[in-house]
């Protein structure tokens, strides 16, 4: 990962590593700081980093003006921390970046423990990832 410079620190950059909060940030216009605005860093104990940097200017978005650094806050924080309502469209952006991942979790799951749909004439039987050989034939035989 390329070292802060003064400017990162002074506050002119933000950065996350959260993807779902970068997407969020670009759809309300956030602009990527021109150099280096994705960096990556691998270690052979560690997964590999990525890192979106973000220039912290200020960003209008449903009526509301704030730099990213606080609207990076509101996508990042608990529900309970939002104050901008629920209606606001940042957060629809961030319940939608949340149900994603639930999503993403969801898929993993399925693929990992798939179910099994067997058709017999006009009947279908649903195997769960979970059934027993002995339910199986039950099911199957009847």
């Amino acid at each position: 990962m390329p070292a802060l410079d003064a400017k990162d620190l002074a506050g002119h950059h933000v950065f996350t590593r959260n993807i779902q909060a970068a997407a969020a940030l670009i759809a309300i216009g956030a602009r990527l700081r021109p150099q280096l605005p994705v960096t990556a860093t691998r270690a052979k104990d560690r997964p590999e980093d990525v890192i979106f940097w973000f220039e912290n200017g200020e960003i209008e978005c449903g009526g509301v003006k704030r730099t990213a650094a606080p609207w990076l806050g509101l996508f990042t924080c608990p529900w309970s921390d939002f104050d901008l309502g629920l209606e606001h469209p940042a957060a629809f952006l961030k319940a939608a970046g949340e149900n994603r991942t639930i999503l993403v979790q969801a898929v993993k799951s399925a693929q990992s423990r798939p179910f099994r749909v067997v058709q017999r004439g006009n009947r279908v039987a649903v195997l769960g990832p979970d059934m027993t050989e002995p339910n199986i034939r039950r099911i199957l035989s009847a």
